[in-house]
């Protein structure tokens, strides 16, 4: 995959088994549940992924702790920075945590934002 902040993004499948290996310790491995519910509602079978059974509560976290891992020591070390006040932000701060020992991460969250998404 191209360098994070290059104009441009050259995805290759190798880049998912990369990431895999990248996550495979660090998060959980969530299950696919069948929804009869959905199903009969949309009528095919539809199942859900639970990845709001992760650790942090949130499916933006396989993103944000690969490309956390994937950065050198010195990257991590200047610290990361996001504006979000939903899944991104807290994706990257459990990623970060991961990380503590160097990395520092800022999460900007608009002022009008509900309580409880800026709570943690």
């Amino acid at each position: 995959m191209s360098p994070p902040g290059s104009q441009t993004t050259v995805f290759r499948p190798a880049d998912v088994w990369i990431a895999r290996a990248r996550l495979k310790n660090l998060i959980l491995r969530t299950p696919l549940l069948f929804s009869s519910a959905l199903s009969r509602r949309a009528g095919c079978q539809i199942y859900l992924k639970m990845e709001c059974w992760q650790l942090c509560g949130c499916f933006k976290v396989r993103g944000a702790i690969s490309m956390v891992s994937a950065l050198t020591d010195h990257e991590r070390s200047r610290g990361l920075v996001t504006c979000s006040s939903g899944n991104h932000g807290t994706a990257l701060a459990y990623a970060a945590s991961i990380f503590t020992f160097y990395t520092i991460c800022d999460i900007f969250a608009r002022t009008k934002s509900k309580p409880f998404r800026t709570k943690a």
